[in-house]
């Protein structure tokens, strides 16, 4: 059971999640994810959750 479950945000896609957007766009990519999500989200950046 996941006890983060409830915390909103995108995984990205399987193994390598957002890696190829954050080295590209970092910023951006926290950016966009913090108007879609909230200051408060999840994703997935070389390999771990974050």
């Amino acid at each position: 059971m996941d006890p983060l479950a409830h915390v909103p945000g995108d995984r990205g896609w399987p193994l390598v999640g957002h890696t190829l957007l954050f080295v590209r766009d970092a910023r951006g990519l926290m950016e966009r994810n913090r108007v879609r999500y909230g200051d408060v989200f999840r994703t997935r950046v070389l390999g771990r959750e974050a």
